[in-house]
């Protein structure tokens, strides 16, 4: 493989390591409770990140195409700093609002970004058929720095209190954005050549026609949505349950 699209896959093996590798999540419940946030403002703000998500999908696919995949990423890691800075110095609802709404953004234009630029990067060497194994490791590299982070956030939050685990996790975020500046854009046609650029616009009215066309493929995607909502906001206050029952934050 050509030795700078090799290092993209290091890069991404890198990044998905320090993006996964996040204290906060341990006790980000807790925290929010600390700085104020009610039950009901928590709900407030998945809403807002919800929307926020729904509404960006699609602009970050153009965008991608038109200015390339690193660009994006780059921006989407910018702002999960800014996210999580924000949040560490959060005193009320609207500091958390503006925080997550800038998540769903980031989460928007990461969306496919990091998958489609491995892809690119193996496909450029004509080693698309390890797409699947690279992916696996992707994941199991992700799944890894959550753990770690799992084990440690508790023992800092135990012992060391948790703004600890929100600077640490700042730090690793800040660690995954400059990562991402030293990938390598693959090259996959330009905007301009293109017989037929489609607008937003464009793009939400194939949607609809679509799932209006669709109607049965509507209704399960719909239900797969209320009942994936159940069960997350089951699991979304687990942290305020286990304080309420005296279970310590080790």
């Amino acid at each position: 493989m050509n030795v700078k699209y090799k290092k993209n896959i290091i890069l991404l093996y890198a990044f998905t390591f320090f993006d996964g590798f996040i204290l906060a999540y341990v006790i980000e419940r807790l925290f929010w409770a600390e700085r104020g946030m009610s039950i009901t403002m928590v709900v407030a703000t998945e809403i807002i990140y919800g929307i926020s998500v729904a509404v960006f999908e699609l602009p970050s696919g153009l965008l991608a195409d038109k200015f390339g995949r690193k660009k994006l990423l780059i921006v989407a890691g910018f702002l999960a700093v800014i996210e999580m800075i924000l949040i560490y110095n959060a005193h009320g609802f609207w500091w958390f609002a503006v925080a997550v709404f800038l998540g769903g953004i980031s989460t928007a234009m990461e969306s496919g970004s990091l998958q489609a630029i491995m892809y690119d990067s193996l496909a450029a060497e004509g080693k698309d058929n390890n797409y699947e194994a690279v992916y696996g490791r992707f994941r199991a590299i992700a799944t890894a720095g959550s753990v770690m982070a799992a084990f440690l956030g508790a023992y800092t939050a135990y012992h060391m209190g948790m703004e600890l685990n929100y600077q640490i996790s700042i730090g690793s975020k800040l660690a995954a954005f400059l990562l991402l500046l030293f990938l390598t854009e693959v090259p996959t046609g330009t905007w301009k050549d293109r017989e037929e650029v489609l607008t937003l616009k464009d793009y939400y009215r194939e949607v609809r026609v679509f799932l209006k066309n669709n109607s049965m493929l509507f209704l399960y995607c719909m239900n797969g949505l209320v009942l994936g909502a159940c069960w997350n906001y089951v699991d979304e206050f687990w942290q305020l349950l286990m304080q309420e029952v005296n279970v310590p934050v080790l």
